[in-house]
């Protein structure tokens, strides 16, 4: 599958890697221009960026780097901020299962490119996001940061570094696999045919401390007047 110029990204999420990129010493000015992204674009939460730019910039900052794992080193910047009144929404929910919930709901604010849904096992709930089929040159540093930023959303809002049980990702097996398992645990699996987070049912059930139902839905309602 051809990514189309009507498919965008949140423009939070370019923001995020400009932000890596500079916290590493390279300038992303004129990667921005290579890619045909406006800095102003960057810095302004209402823009959206089509993904087949965001996969340039991607592109671009692989080879400015060198580091295939890029995507979990940007991950690393993450803040709920970075995804607006859903982040927030996320921070107030009820439950991690909440959290999840809204992930999926909301996912079309994220990038329209993935379908998001949950499933549910007898021990496991499970995030699953599931790429089309796509061109042989996607860039998947941009699905690790997605996979490792929904893990960060969970840990933050749960207070502690929660690991799934079990981790899928649809990239091809890295050279070096270590970045990933201290991002998602030992418990991972590559070159599968979705990107899946497994996390134990009863963590995902269990009430959480900070759950604000009322500041919830005041941010559930930004994200539905921005979609």
């Amino acid at each position: 599958m051809a990514i189309t110029q009507e498919l965008t990204t949140l423009s939070s999420v370019a923001a995020l890697l400009v932000q890596t990129l500079r916290s590493l010493g390279h300038d992303p000015a004129p990667l921005l221009m290579k890619a045909g992204i406006e800095p102003q674009d960057v810095g302004n939460p209402t823009t959206r960026i089509p993904t087949v730019r965001m996969q340039a910039l991607w592109r671009l900052a692989l080879d400015e780097t060198g580091d295939p794992a890029l995507g979990l080193v940007a991950a690393r910047h993450f803040q709920p901020a970075v995804l607006h009144g859903l982040g927030f929404a996320c921070l107030a929910s009820d439950t991690l299962h909440d959290v999840l919930d809204r992930l999926v709901r909301y996912s079309r604010m994220l990038n329209e490119l993935p379908d998001f849904t949950l499933q549910e096992t007898a021990t496991t709930i499970e995030l699953v996001v599931q790429l089309p089929e796509l061109d042989p040159d996607f860039v998947h540093a941009a699905m690790d940061l997605g996979m490792a930023a929904f893990l960060r959303i969970c840990q933050i809002t749960e207070g502690t570094d929660i690991l799934p049980v079990h981790t899928c990702l649809q990239r091809p097996t890295p050279v070096n696999t270590t970045a990933y398992e201290n991002m998602f645990g030992p418990s991972i699996e590559f070159e599968a045919d979705s990107n899946r987070l497994c996390f134990d049912k009863a963590l995902v059930l269990a009430p959480l401390a900070t759950a604000h139902p009322e500041l919830a839905r005041l941010n559930d309602q930004t994200v539905i007047d921005y979609l």
